[in-house]
């Protein structure tokens, strides 16, 4: 038996026993009653000589490894011996897999817990590690083979195994494999009861849910995986306190979130966030976001303030927020956010584009060419967001010159999903303005083109022809398709009041444009409101018509000058508010 042996290490151990029992026995009295008797028998049981036996050969591979001179490989071999004799050591797989894994060494770590596994088919935590090997190396179905014979061996009962097996069989594309193994389960009431198989059922769901149409069959796409997936993420929420990952967590919330299921979303993470393991700022977003969701602003919008407060926010943290605050139109909030962002991140075009379009949405146009002219580099987008600023600017020209320069950039990269429907609505808005209304209908007839079925294009082009006293009867058809769609929508209800005004169907464009005028709450479009004024006065009602105009005037029309020689026309010239 040679010095460094196992066996010597396992003399030398019981030698300091032997020791210190010896130091014990001899000088117990200074250690008061504290110092615990000496046991009559000192033969370990079974169990206990397992562990003994492989510490020793643990303990002589972390020798071996240490040892520069002696790096052979025989210290995998004594990990490899410590695992066989404690298999759900995690400790003992922990080094076996860092001394591999680190460096790639895939195919060493299968040949090392494949014999290992084959001896001891019950250990879940072997099983699961080396599947997960033998993926990695290109070995899908031997990966699965592995966990469909462990999982035998434990007589189906196994949770864990349960959801990496079902894991496996989707990335095989074996769907109707996943969904026996899950029902399976599922009829087993312990398994039934677990978060983890609740959990593996949702997923499996959600992802039947999300696949592409092509993925499946029509009797397969027919079935309601979308309320299946809901209610299995709903029963495992209830089990949360079962739940180990983080990354569960999250999977969880994206499902139910992607559900509109906001609600379950802010219990769920209600419950979990005082948790340590599962505390974070991007959880705790979505859990302000959550409760914005369900109409709880208050207490949302403390949560974002709260964390918009915090010092030393990771980049993507502060782009969150301020999304999250654009989202609940506090305009001012998401900009003081994105400008403490730019600090961080100075030469970011996309935050540059984001904060472009925040300026728009707040009236400042000027701030959106300021911030546009810092980037270096322009693109379509760029450009866009030019040319929207010099519309808001009222400057038309050069809101025509940068188009131009946004689509011969776009048709430059390829990107032809930006010249669609959004682009041509607003060329088509731009060029109505300048007054090329030949351009403005051709433009929107191209969008009508793409997007037939739409009703922001079909109310589009149907108003421009009736607001020009064009190709009225089409124009007609064209907007109620719109306002069909959506019979509530007060523009598409002006639009077919407007149409029905140029036809001298003044009855039918009064039902419309009033319930246009209801339906706008307390403070209308001042286009409505003129055009209002014009339908009643055609019918002879000139104290209402004056007092839309009026209301269209007290809204800042920019049809002022024509709505006042109205309202002379009238002889009804005073303000019924005094204003």
């Amino acid at each position: 038996m040679s010095a460094g042996s196992p066996m010597a290490l396992r003399s030398t151990l019981a030698m300091c026993l032997s020791l210190w029992t010896s130091i014990a026995g001899v000088s117990g009295s200074a250690f008061g009653n504290e110092c615990a008797a000496t046991p009559d028998d000192l033969w370990l049981d079974r169990q206990n000589d397992l562990r003994s036996e492989a510490l020793s050969h643990f303990a002589w591979g972390f020798f071996l490894q240490l040892d520069p001179e002696r790096q052979s490989g025989q210290f995998l071999r004594e990990y490899q011996k410590a695992l066989e004799l404690l298999p759900e050591s995690k400790e003992v797989l922990d080094h076996l897999l860092r001394s591999l894994a680190s460096s790639g060494q895939v195919e060493r770590l299968v040949e090392y817990l494949r014999p290992v596994s084959q001896r001891h088919p019950e250990s879940e935590l072997l099983t699961l590690v080396l599947s997960e090997a033998l993926v990695e190396s290109g070995r899908l179905e031997e990966g699965v083979s592995v966990l469909e014979a462990a999982l035998k061996a434990r007589g189906g009962q196994s949770a864990q195994l349960v959801r990496a097996l079902s894991i496996l069989y989707w990335r095989a594309e074996r769907y109707e494999a996943v969904e026996r193994l899950l029902n399976r389960a599922l009829r087993r009431r312990p398994l039934r009861r677990t978060f983890i198989v609740q959990h593996a059922a949702a997923l499996y769901c959600y992802s039947m849910w999300r696949l592409p149409e092509e993925k499946l069959g029509k009797a397969v796409r027919k079935v309601p995986w979308r309320s299946r997936a809901l209610a299995h993420a709903r029963l495992a929420a209830a089990r949360i306190d079962q739940a180990e990952q983080a990354s569960d967590i999250d999977s969880l919330v994206q499902l139910l979130g992607d559900a509109e299921a906001w609600t379950d979303v802010a219990a769920l993470l209600r419950q979990v966030l005082p948790d340590a393991r599962f505390a974070s700022v991007k959880r705790t977003l979505f859990y302000g976001e959550s409760l914005l969701k369900t109409g709880q602003r208050k207490e949302g919008m403390e949560i974002l303030d709260e964390v918009a407060a915090q010092a030393g926010l990771p980049p993507a943290a502060y782009a969150q927020v301020g999304q999250l605050y654009m989202q609940a139109d506090e305009l001012e909030k998401a900009v003081s956010v994105y400008n403490r962002l730019l600090t961080l991140v100075p030469d970011s075009p996309p935050l540059k584009l984001t904060m472009g379009y925040l300026y728009l949405r707040q009236g400042r146009p000027e701030k959106t060419l300021e911030v546009v002219e810092r980037s270096r580099a322009k693109t379509e987008e760029q450009y866009w967001l030019v040319s929207r600023a010099h519309y808001q600017l009222n400057d038309y020209a050069a809101a025509s010159q940068a188009l131009l320069k946004a689509e011969a950039a776009a048709q430059k990269a390829g990107n032809t999903e930006f010249l669609g429907v959004e682009f041509l609505l607003y060329y088509a808005g731009l060029c109505e303005e300048m007054g090329l209304l030949d351009q403005a209908i051709s433009k929107a007839r191209q969008a009508l083109a793409l997007a037939p079925a739409s009703a922001e294009v079909n109310n589009f082009l149907g108003y421009i022809l009736a607001d020009h006293g064009l190709a009225l009867a089409e124009a007609e058809e064209l907007i109620s398709k719109a306002v069909q769609d959506e019979p509530e929508n007060v523009a598409y209800l002006d639009s077919l009041a407007w149409v029905r005004y140029r036809q001298g169907d003044y009855a039918r464009a009064r039902s419309a444009i009033l319930k246009a005028v209801r339906l706008s709450g307390s403070h209308p479009d001042p286009v409505i409101l003129e055009h209002a004024g014009d339908i009643c006065a055609a019918v002879g009602l000139n104290e209402l018509a004056a007092r839309y105009w009026w209301e269209a005037l007290n809204s800042q029309s920019k049809n002022a000058s024509t709505i006042r020689g109205k309202l002379e026309g009238t002889g009804v010239n005073n303000d019924p508010d005094g204003l």
